[in-house]
């Protein structure tokens, strides 16, 4: 595969999920404030802490999503189709018996857990009756993971991201029919697994034309796939609970010592700072088929190509969304949800600085899923998870929920630059001065003027509507542009050469 291949997959790829999440962020920001005024702070709260209760059965996936995107790529890669239908059959099977496993032991949760919750007797009634009904979601929703992978296995993207879009604005409006309708929070949970269920159909529709030679057909499953599966996602389970316990513990411990009502600032800041994180992502994920194809074909040069384009394009990405969103936290938090949680501004910046460092590693980490060497990252990440969870609790009766941002932020800092980043430069055979000269100055030196244009702008203006906050974003976003196309030439030569293009074709026009 060439590198001209290679770029022109994981461009198209990209723009694919850019335009999907961007939909699904958009849906979501316009969905919370509605959810607010109609459901108040503390129902609000409420549907936050039971996503994060009910969020840990999707532990029960066992990265086995992960290893059907590795195995799908590199089995096309070496022309099995067969053998790549063979596993997507096993997995499925795990499937079903994993969604099970999950129901059941949400219904557990939900005798248990309610009662050790800072909640009063009506509150605990419903948060138990609301997690029963999303133990039937969950157990339906996790052998619908596999087709969205499917798809990512095929490069389908686009595909991928027409399906999700498609269920997303689904989802909104029928969450928002069931608040008028005055169906509450459990009509909400309903229509969203009846989504989930409506969109299998046009999924496996597109996978068996993107794919025709690897049909889905469940006889096929074999008892030596499961572990080959095991093997490979062995190691993503525990990244999976590590990620659990860092993106979802914060509520549960607030829960523990404050009213519900505190939830929802904290919700709201994290839902903020995890913008910038979500819309790089978009760019990272595309990355683990792609180096599972040039890892089959022993292409390790364009792998450490690989990984050190994507890292500095992702670190530049998240850098400069990231800016935005901590200089302007307080006006965006106060224009989006109101001005009584523009107090959640310095959640917003510990939270966006700890997505900055963790982003960083991103494109690495996938790059070593591709190669299967991810392994160690798992024992890295439930130290983090660990020391994350143990700050947050010591840290919460003396600073509040500040201190529970900051116990989130600094294992952070201590799991990039100690652990994952010294593995992967010594395993990608990246030397410490080429990442710092190809990866982190072409990131960070066009945040400087774009830092001092954001301060500069909302010291003058008062940024009172939202097109005053967009021309104040957009011109940052123009000007990292601007400065990182200048000092980085990879992609400079890459915008002249596509400008040049276009100008030829206009003047033929």
């Amino acid at each position: 595969m060439t590198q001209k291949t290679v770029g022109r997959r994981i461009a198209i790829n990209t723009i694919s999920n850019y335009i999907g999440q961007i939909v699904v962020l958009a849906g979501g920001l316009l969905l919370t404030p509605f959810l607010i005024e109609h459901l108040g702070s503390s129902r609000y709260g409420l549907w936050v802490l039971v996503s994060a209760i009910v969020g840990y059965a999707g532990l029960l996936d066992l990265g086995i999503a992960n290893a059907i995107v590795h195995y799908v790529a590199a089995f096309k890669a070496q022309g099995e189709p067969q053998r790549a239908s063979a596993l997507i059959a096993t997995a499925l099977w795990l499937y079903i018996g994993l969604g099970m496993l999950a129901m059941l032991l949400c219904v557990l949760l939900a005798l248990l857990v309610p009662g050790h919750m800072h909640l009063n007797a009506a509150e605990q009634a419903d948060l138990a009756q609301l997690m029963l009904i999303s133990a039937v979601a969950v157990g339906v929703g996790i052998p619908c993971v596999a087709s969205n992978a499917i798809l990512r296995g095929l490069q389908r993207f686009d595909q991928a991201n027409a399906i999700v879009v498609g269920g997303t604005l689904l989802s909104i409006g029928s969450m928002i029919a069931a608040v008028n309708l005055g169906w509450g929070l459990p009509g909400m949970i309903i229509a969203n697994m009846l989504v989930n269920i409506l969109s299998q159909i046009p999924s496996y529709l597109l996978i068996r034309r993107s794919a025709p030679d690897m049909p889905i057909d469940l006889r096929r499953a074999q008892r030596s796939l499961v572990r080959e599966v095991g093997r490979f996602s062995w190691s993503l389970f525990l990244v999976n609970i590590a990620s659990q316990l860092t993106s979802k513990t914060d509520e549960l411990v607030i829960s523990t010592r404050l009213p519900l009502a505190a939830i929802t600032p904290y919700a709201l800041g994290r839902r903020l700072s995890d913008v910038a994180q979500l819309l790089t992502y978009q760019f990272v994920k595309v990355l683990m088929p792609v180096a599972s194809e040039l890892h089959a074909g022993n292409e390790q040069q364009q792998l450490r190509e690989l990984y050190v384009t994507s890292s500095r394009l992702a670190l530049a990405a998240i850098t400069s969304v990231g800016l935005v969103i901590i200089l302007l936290a307080d006006a965006i938090l106060r224009l989006w949800v109101g001005p009584q949680f523009a107090v959640a501004a310095p959640i917003v910046l510990i939270l966006t600085l700890s997505n900055v460092l963790d982003m960083s590693n991103w494109p690495a980490v996938q790059v070593l899923q591709g190669m299967g060497k991810h392994h160690p990252l798992s024992i890295i990440s439930m130290m983090t998870a660990a020391a994350n969870l143990g700050l947050s609790l010591l840290l919460l009766p003396q600073f509040g929920v500040i201190g529970v941002a900051l116990g989130t932020c600094i294992p952070t800092v201590f799991e990039v630059f100690c652990f994952v980043l010294p593995y992967a430069l010594r395993t990608l055979r990246v030397s410490v001065l080429t990442w710092l000269r190809s990866v982190l100055l072409p990131a960070l030196i066009p945040a400087l003027p774009t830092g001092l244009l954001l301060y500069l702008g909302h010291q003058i203006s008062a940024l009172s509507t939202l097109l005053e906050l967009g021309l104040l974003g957009g011109l940052a976003g123009i000007t990292y542009l601007l400065v990182y196309l200048l000092i980085s030439p990879p992609e400079r030569v890459i915008v002249r050469n596509v400008l040049r293009a276009y100008w030829v074709a206009h003047k033929r026009a």
